[in-house]
């Protein structure tokens, strides 16, 4: 849906904003709006507002040393751009809270979809990820 509400044609096959681009059109795509959103907020700075899909939403992830680490879930365009052109501090709405000392009741792991290692395991790569560049 995200695809044809610019014209692409497909499904995910054609690329899906989270996994990058891959094809000409989805880079296309991708490319417009991040230049459209470049342009906006250095015109108007960047405006939230309590319509629907007028904030960047995130979850807050907190590990057991009450550190935090934001995932956000919607307005990932708008929280890039923010972010590199050097704003320190981004208006988000708090969608939930996960607290990794509370892992025996997440809902996947109280239902036994995901074992606990593998939900802590998941976990610490969004809160910690392991980049090598190389």
């Amino acid at each position: 849906k995200d695809n044809e509400k610019d014209g692409l044609q497909g499904g995910i096959e054609k690329g899906w904003a989270y996994c990058g681009p891959v094809s000409e059109e989805k880079l296309s795509i991708e490319a417009k709006r991040i230049n459209e959103l470049i342009y906006s907020f250095r015109k108007n700075g960047y405006q939230r507002s309590f319509e629907n899909d007028g904030d960047i939403v995130a979850t807050a992830l907190v590990n057991k040393n009450n550190d935090w680490c934001w995932l956000v879930t919607s307005g990932y365009h708008r929280a890039c751009v923010l972010a590199a052109m050097g704003e320190e501090t981004i208006p988000v709405r708090v969608n939930l809270v996960i607290r990794e000392d509370e892992v025996d009741f997440w809902p996947h792991v109280s239902s036994g979809f995901y074992s606990k290692d593998m939900a802590m395991h998941i976990f610490r790569n969004i809160f910690q990820p392991q980049v090598n560049w190389s």
